[in-house]
């Protein structure tokens, strides 16, 4: 490297130290709560960045998930079944969003121990969003609740049991709400090698480390191109094979 750029380098490093420590100086004079939500801003743009690099310039970005998720609804095809596996319930705001705008979906699968983290999450405690071991109380039929840890009722059977079959074109939605890396990363080895053309993955922290990895640690395992359906500037939502995203308003089987 040429002599005066290796000296500009070196200034320039120096400066982004000097800022970098009198931003930190002034966030320590702050409640925790400005640091924190400006480190998770910075995370933010740094996924945002890294989407961008993995998908395109012309990546679509939502502000909300809900905004993410009807895009999400535009690419169910309305000549298949479909199944929802979603890996972390929590209180159930997502079967509460999704069940009554999409009558195109005939079971509804969800995974959790419903007593909340089983260790501390980024501000989060041990025991963290816990329903007091109880499924939310939906009355809908398409639902059914497995309780217990992802590591016990998550398996290749399982999966492959929602797979299409000669007599059902079925389409899965797989949506990742685990929050830990661990349990994250046991469900997505039993999901990335058996996907099927017009699956639907959706990941509702991927800008926070532990999802991310297992991105980072699973895409490549895929059977197909995993193209982008959006992205919020905390989740991701794609599809494998071509996009079957509906022109215009929304698919037929659910109200806008």
């Amino acid at each position: 490297m040429d002599p005066a750029a290796t000296t500009l380098a070196r200034a320039l490093k120096r400066v982004k130290g000097h800022v970098a420590l009198a931003a930190i100086s002034v966030c320590r004079r702050l409640p925790i709560v400005f640091f924190r939500n400006a480190v998770q801003f910075g995370q933010s743009l740094e996924y945002s960045l890294w989407v961008i690099r993995k998908f395109g310039t012309d990546t679509v970005f939502f502000a909300t998930r809900e905004r993410l998720w009807h895009r999400m609804l535009s690419c169910l095809r309305q000549d298949s079944q479909v199944s929802v596996l979603e890996f972390g319930v929590a209180y159930g705001y997502t079967p509460k969003w999704w069940l009554p705008r999409c009558t195109l979906i005939n079971k509804w699968y969800g995974f959790d121990t419903f007593t909340g983290l089983p260790c501390a999450w980024r501000h989060f405690a041990v025991g963290a969003f816990d329903a007091d071991g109880r499924p939310p109380a939906l009355s809908d039929p398409r639902i059914e609740w497995i309780v217990g840890r992802i590591e016990d009722t998550v398996s290749a059977s399982r999966i492959e049991a929602t797979c299409s079959t000669e007599k059902a074109r079925t389409q899965r939605v797989f949506i990742f709400d685990l929050d830990l890396y661990e349990p994250t990363r046991h469900a997505a080895e039993f999901v990335f090698p058996r996907l099927q053309e017009g699956d639907i993955l959706y990941f509702d922290e991927a800008a926070d480390w532990d999802e991310r990895r297992v991105l980072l640690e699973e895409m490549p395992k895929a059977s197909k191109p995993l193209m982008l359906i959006g992205a919020t500037p905390m989740a991701l939502a794609m599809q494998v094979g071509p996009l079957t995203e509906q022109a215009g308003t929304p698919a037929s089987g659910y109200p806008s």
